[in-house]
């Protein structure tokens, strides 16, 4: 009963950029607000800073709380038929998906996904039942510290993300 139309034949497939690199390219999809992740995105930044620029795309109003933060980069709109286009000039290592509120699916999942950008994903909900953790991606306790102790773990291993991201290119 989920599905969502597939993406045009030349649609771009985002690529992280290539090494050497000192710091990860994170990306928020969808809206920063209350429930969907907000406030555990912003205890989290402090540590997240450490290791990534954040790119918050489509963040819609909620997100200019951000303007001006160090190493977060804010898109407020944008229109689907964009995404692969934005998320290939952007060139993610991963995506985060900070929920405290569970969902009982995940539409942003399949999409990126389907442009094999592994998640790390508040481990509740659709979230912690559809990706497989360390595989496909990562799941962490909605916690500031635990969001960022896994950031700086895959900062030091960037290897666990290209085997995440293989791991999505040869399901899809």
């Amino acid at each position: 009963a989920h599905g969502l139309a597939p993406w045009p034949a030349d649609a771009p497939v985002p690529t992280p950029a290539p090494a050497p690199r000192t710091r990860l390219r994170l990306v928020v999809p969808g809206r920063v607000r209350r429930g969907k992740g907000a406030e555990l995105l912003h205890a989290a930044l402090p540590e997240l800073r450490k290791h990534a620029d954040i790119f918050l795309l489509g963040a819609g109003a909620e997100g200019e709380q951000f303007f001006g933060e160090a190493n977060v980069h804010v898109v407020l709109q944008y229109r689907r038929e964009e995404l692969p286009a934005l998320l290939a000039r952007i060139r993610p290592d991963a995506a985060l998906l900070l929920l405290t509120v569970a969902e009982t699916f995940s539409y942003t999942l399949s999409e990126l996904n389907s442009l094999h950008v592994p998640a790390v994903a508040s481990r509740i909900g659709a979230l912690a039942e559809r990706i497989h953790d360390g595989t496909t991606g990562w799941l962490v306790a909605p916690e500031p510290q635990a969001v960022g102790a896994l950031v700086a773990g895959l900062a030091a291993n960037p290897a666990l993300i290209e085997s995440a991201r293989a791991q999505l290119a040869a399901s899809s």
